[in-house]
Formats: structure tokens, sequence, C-alpha cells
């Protein structure tokens, strides 16, 4: 039986940049270089998020970043992520999908 994975798209003004599959324990998400996901907009803090696989989930976690993140719409500092969501860091947005593999 497989198990569940996620799939982060990375999207700019209607334009994928990159798709991610979380693969790690923990992803970093912000402007400076050392990030797995490097977003470079001036909206984004160096360090701005963490996206942590916890007992099989994904857990978003907001850096204490100067421009906040939300999912759905909704600030968050903390949020387990769902099949759908839609994170949004400065004019960056982020689309989970979960999806199974073997």
């Amino acid at each position: 039986m497989g198990k569940n994975r996620v799939r982060i798209t990375v999207a700019s003004r209607e334009r994928v940049l990159q798709v991610v599959v979380l693969d790690k324990e923990r992803i970093s998400i912000g402007r400076a270089p050392q990030n797995d996901i490097v977003l470079e907009d001036q909206a984004i803090s160096s360090e701005h998020a963490v996206i942590a696989i916890v007992q099989g989930d994904a857990l978003l976690e907001d850096l204490d970043s100067t421009n906040g993140t939300k999912v759905n719409g909704q600030p968050v500092k903390k949020h387990f992520l769902h099949d759908g969501d839609l994170i949004e860091l400065g004019r960056v947005t982020l689309y989970c999908q979960t999806f199974s593999c073997p």
C-alpha cells in the first residue's frame, strides 16, 4: 500500500516557477540562497517559513516573517496543510497537492 506525499507548486503572477515534492523532513522557504525553496520577492523574508513533516503530515510554520504567511486567505503562524491549500507569501502563491505513491 502506498503513502501520501505532498507536492508544492510555486507560482507568481499566474506563472509556475517550480514544483517541489516534499521528500525531506524539513523544507525551508525564503529569499536567502540557503533555503530549499528560494523566492526572489522583496516582500518575503530571508527565512520566511518552513514545512516540516510531523507524524506523516505536512506542517507549515511562519518563522516570524515581516509580512506574514496566509493559507486560504487567512493569516497563520502554524497550519497543517491539506490538499488544495493556497499558501500566500508576498506576491508568491504556493499550491499544495497530496498524491499517493507506491
